[in-house]
């Protein structure tokens, strides 16, 4: 009996694709304007927590200074109009109006954002424009609606040209063309509409540092776009960013940090700002005094990780150590990022170990504990990647971080619990760890995880099961847990990424305890015609170690797994044929005719070189593959009468070949698709210069493309779904009969001649060990032209479909067992696997197939049947029955 488990590479180890690219985001906060011409920027941004996404959320704070004016003066004032009061004197009203949450609403109510536009257009003075200007300022931090009025009534155009003048009105202008970009309709307008980016870029080289500030953020907003992402780069904007982010304002690098932040998650970009020095920058200012300044540098260093080429960069320039330092800031948002970010960087498993030598993993496993549900995420996700590497494994025990693990599996988030329950399966791969996971409380959340409706969650929390299962001790509690039903249902039900794990845990449990196991039966009868090959591969264990004593239920099971599909068995066969027909025996350059060894093949057909070179093949497969060669042979002259009398026609080729090894490889390329037998004797370039002509000259760009490199789709499998055409020209007729009860092939009874099947030996022989012998006799059946199969004509044309790899119609269960009994009796294993795997998922009458039993080859239907006798107590008598029913029950 076999126990197995996998272990996966560490690359694959945590490495889910939304994982490889994961990055914060970025939104923008607006600002408001006070009288004091100096305005504070100490509005933290807003960051969601979701990955590769830029969500903009307005925030509306208000720096006002309460001190510096009074209201008192325009209480109950009448409705404000642009005509019966001077330009002076409203604009500095409205001014006044939009330091208050309730003046501003006014100001809204009074319609006045038209009139405010119309002021800054139209003023009489600087001082008419400059109070305009901060009133606008004011009013679009109230909502986004007010923020689209005020570029509807053409505000946008003004702005910009206010922002490039240098007086006391430029840091209103800015401000507020940076809190009408947090919109993300008018992102877009003030980039494409007006050219808004290259004015607003200029402002970076400032010496004001409001208006610097107020600049950076106003490209914190245009960056959460993506294509403004690139714009900002192509016009130049990363170097500038970088060097706003050595200003002494800490505004300024908030802003600029999160600017970058958000340019580094476009991947153009990550390169670029590697290159232009950002990592540097980044490590100095994660030490930061300001947390707000720490939050964008870890996002910026979030995204830049999520390219493996800069994850190099990242550990040799030290921002590793910056990463493991933020993760003990006490702010949620930069511990989730720092903690995205040395998990973008362990994705690559050449950096691992670095990131656990920072010293970030204690507090990694501190903050699995954290109330953040997001930093929870960051965290187990990067726990789950580093768990891969087998020495981490080691540091994670001893820096007791399994219980912390097995609390991150026990959350309700999916992504939690998908890579808590990954982490648990990495640990668990290896004797050391396994019985420790099961002490420390991890197999009930696990068993509990199997039963999620998560793909994810299913194939880590099986995955740790199928580990956990391959300790004996463990086998028991897996089972007490009821554990074996969860698992059967993902085997029935999962992805085949699911399936593997389900199947090669109840492989492991079965090993020792088959009768608990043996429910699983019918489902794992049914994996065993799934196209992946490791579900396969497990189904088969469990049946295996469920039946040990059944060694043919062990062979049966067995041919499910040497071939990944019908169409990989049809080309492992034509390469068989190819071998014993078209690799000759002669010695190369003498003058006289070479003959090849004759092998009882049946070819029809030799090409011979200028040279007399001569190689034996077949003319249908040879002119299902190259229309050039079949224009060269006329296949009417190819009857069956050549098989009786020994003609083999000669096609006298006009090639000068430098070497046979050409034509062997044109043949082998024929026959199989591929150039895998000669592929070590064509190692110079002349040799393959020459095969490329070769196939140039016959039309076959597949072939072309393996000479030189280029990936071609293969015509493989049209040309043969195309070769029942050639069928026409067979070598053989073979004809249904009527008599059902008699299951051998004879040559001598008779049937009407119109439902025939014309087929080629050299085909038969090649698929079927039957047909093989057959022809290789000097019996009457082997020279005749005629054979007759005991079926229907339906199950005979689904046979001659199978056997040359064409589609096959769509068949019921009584079909199906007369397609077994032929394939039984024709020797044609993969044939006789399909149909098994057919009845067992299609499977109504169970008395019908225990009748046909005794006349098939057909172990693991026998087995079904069987199971079913047994759980159901039918009054059904099979070969076998008493010897499992002591088994399992």
């Amino acid at each position: 009996m076999e126990t197995q488990e996998i272990n996966l590479s560490s690359s694959a180890i945590g490495s889910d694709s939304e994982e490889k690219t994961s990055e914060g985001e970025g939104g923008e906060g607006t600002y408001a304007a006070s009288l004091n011409p100096k305005y504070t920027t100490t509005n933290q941004i807003n960051i969601q927590p979701q990955r590769l996404k830029i969500v903009n959320i307005c925030e509306t704070e208000t720096n006002i200074d309460d001190d510096e004016i009074s209201l008192s003066n325009i209480e109950d004032d009448d409705e404000l109009s642009l005509y019966d009061r001077d330009h002076t004197t409203l604009a500095l009203e409205y001014r006044e109006l939009s330091l208050s949450k309730e003046g501003r609403q006014t100001l809204i109510e009074l319609n006045a954002v038209p009139k405010l536009v119309l002021l800054i257009r139209n003023g009489e003075n600087e001082e008419v424009k400059l109070n305009a200007l901060r009133a606008l300022f004011n009013l679009s931090v109230v909502d986004e609606s007010t923020r689209k009025q005020i570029v509807s009534a053409g505000a946008v155009p003004l702005l910009l040209e206010a922002a490039l003048e240098a007086n006391s009105a430029q840091p209103n202008a800015v401000g507020t063309l940076a809190n009408l970009a947090t919109e993300s309709d008018i992102k877009l307008i003030i980039v494409s509409k007006y050219q808004g980016l290259k004015p607003i870029l200029s402002l970076l080289r400032s010496e004001d540092a409001t208006v610097k500030a107020h600049a950076c953020r106003a490209l914190f907003a245009i960056a959460a776009n993506d294509d403004n992402k690139l714009a900002i780069a192509q016009a130049g904007g990363l170097p500038l960013l970088l060097e706003c982010m050595g200003s002494s304002s800490v505004a300024v690098q908030i802003n600029a940090a999160g600017a970058l932040a958000n340019l580094a998650i476009h991947p153009y970009n990550k390169p670029k700002l590697v290159e232009g020095g950002a990592l540097a920058i980044m490590k100095r200012m994660a030490f930061s005094e300001s947390d707000k300044v720490q939050r964008q540098v870890a996002r910026c260093l979030f995204a830049l990780a999520a390219h493996t080429e800069n994850r190099k960069h990242i550990v040799e320039s030290g921002c590793i150590s910056a990463l493991a330092y933020m993760l003990c800031i006490q702010k949620e948002e930069v511990q989730r990022n720092a903690a995205g970010a040395l998990g973008n960087v362990a994705m690559s498993d050449e950096f691992k170990a670095a990131v656990v030598d920072s010293g970030a993993l204690k507090p990694l496993i501190m903050l699995s504990l954290s109330n953040s549900e997001s930093v929870k995420r960051q965290t187990a996700r990067t726990i789950f990647t580093l768990s891969a590497k087998e020495e981490i494994k080691a540091r994670i025990i001893e820096e007791k971080g399994l219980p912390n693990i097995i609390r991150l599996a026990c959350s309700t988030s999916p992504e939690i619990q998908r890579d808590a329950s990954g982490a648990l399966a990495n640990l668990a791969i290896g004797s050391e760890n396994k019985d420790l996971v099961i002490k420390c409380g991890g197999l009930e959340p696990l068993l509990n995880l199997l039963r999620s409706d998560q793909s994810q969650v299913q194939r880590q929390s099986a995955r740790a099961i199928f580990a956990l299962a391959g300790s004996n001790e463990n086998q028991i509690e897996i089972i007490k847990g009821g554990g074996v039903p969860p698992l059967v249902n993902l085997l029935a039900n999962g992805h085949d990424e699911v399936k593997k794990h389900a199947a090669g845990a109840i492989a492991n449990l079965a090993s020792n305890y088959p009768k608990e196991c043996a429910g699983a039966i019918p489902i794992l009868l049914e994996s065993l015609q799934c196209s992946n090959l490791e579900v396969r591969r497990q189904s088969s264990r469990a049946i295996i170690n469920i039946c040990p004593e059944d060694a043919g239920v062990a062979l049966s099971v067995s041919r499910y797994v040497g071939q990944n599909g019908e169409k990989q068995r049809l080309r492992h066969d034509m390469r068989e044929l190819y071998r014993e027909t078209c690799i000759p025996s002669y010695s190369f350059g003498k003058e006289e005719e070479k003959e090849a060894v004759v092998i009882p093949t049946f070819y029809d057909l030799k090409l011979v070189l200028r040279n007399n070179v001569a190689v034996p093949c077949h003319s249908a497969i040879v002119t299902a593959r190259s229309t050039v060669l079949k224009k060269m042979i006329d296949l009417t002259t190819l009857s069956s009468k050549a098989y009786r009398t020994s003609i083999v026609t000669k096609i006298y080729l006009d090639w000068e070949l430098s070497h046979p090894i050409l034509l062997e490889s044109l043949l082998e390329y024929l026959y199989t698709d591929s150039i895998k037998i000669n592929s070590s004797r064509l190692k110079s370039a002349e040799l393959k210069g020459e095969l490329l002509l070769l196939a140039q000259r016959l039309q076959l760009p597949r072939l072309e493309g393996l000479m030189s490199g280029i990936k071609r789709p293969s015509s493989w499998c049209y040309d043969f779904e195309a070769f029942s055409s050639g069928i026409n020209y067979g070598d053989i007729t073979i004809y249904p009969t009527a008599a059902q009860k008699c299951r051998k092939l004879s040559p001598t009874r008779k049937t009407d001649a119109t439902i025939g099947c014309r087929a080629n030996r050299c085909v038969l022989l090649a698929r079927s060990s039957y047909f093989k012998a057959l022809f290789s006799h000097p019996w009457k059946d082997a020279s005749s032209g005629v054979l007759h199969l005991d079926c229907a004509p339906n199950i005979l044309q689904f046979v001659i479909c199978y056997i040359y790899g064409l589609h096959l119609p769509t068949l019921g269960e009584e079909d199906w067992l007369q397609v077994l009994e032929a394939a039984s009796q024709l020797n044609l294993t993969g044939l006789a696997r399909l149909a098994e795997s057919s009845i067992v998922a299609t499977a109504t009458d169970l008395y019908n197939i225990a009748a046909h039993l005794p006349f098939v080859d057909a172990p693991i239907l026998k087995l079904y049947v069987i199971y079913n006798i047994l759980v159901n107590d039918l009054d059904i008598y099979v070969e076998g029955l008493d010897k499992f029913k002591h088994k399992w029950f």
